[in-house]
């Protein structure tokens, strides 16, 4: 067996024999929680965003990162549908919430890595007929430490219906590939 619960919130995975190269080494990963198949949209949003965006109105930095393997759930996760938003939609009906009132302004950005290139989702195609979109780079700023996507667009809103409307268009321009898990 190459993989193994090594403690309530670490997994283990032993390279198989045979393996040469960054595939032959032994890993370990670290996870906060787990949320089983019974889980609602809100459990999803509690457990995992809802810190994040009480953190983000706190003046600090965020990430949340959705991966897995194909048809696994991380659209339905993130958008959500009719009757049972995802993560986007309740996070930005919070933040509008505890900014209403003040003069705050927010931008939205909406960017994908797809075959380890990033992309960014709210701007125009290089290439109008193949759909191709120009490849962006991650940039650290040395003195300061960040990290950022340079060459990615940020679109300003005034509600959570401007928020979803771009993240909406940003989706229709997803890159999807056919794979075993869904052709």
């Amino acid at each position: 067996n190459t993989v193994g619960l090594r403690s309530a919130s670490t997994v283990a995975h032993k390279a198989p024999p045979g393996l040469k190269g960054a595939a032959a080494v032994d890993r370990e990963y670290t996870f906060s929680g787990v949320l089983g198949p019974q889980s609602e949209q809100d459990d999803v949003y509690e457990r995992v965003a809802a810190p994040l965006v009480e953190r983000l109105l706190e003046g600090q930095n965020g990430l949340l990162f959705a991966y897995g393997v194909t048809n696994s759930g991380k659209s339905f996760s993130i958008n959500g549908e009719d009757g049972a938003p995802g993560i986007v939609p309740r996070a930005l009906t919070r933040i509008f919430e505890r900014l209403a009132g003040t003069r705050a302004k927010l931008r939205l950005r909406y960017l994908e890595i797809y075959n380890e290139a990033i992309h960014d989702l709210l701007c125009e195609p290089e290439n109008a007929i193949t759909r191709k979109k120009k490849a962006l780079r991650l940039w650290q700023d040395t003195r300061t430490g960040t990290i950022e996507v340079r060459g990615l667009s940020a679109h300003a809103i005034g509600s959570v219906e401007e928020g979803l409307a771009l993240v909406a268009e940003g989706t229709r321009n997803r890159t999807c590939g056919a794979t075993g898990l869904n052709a």
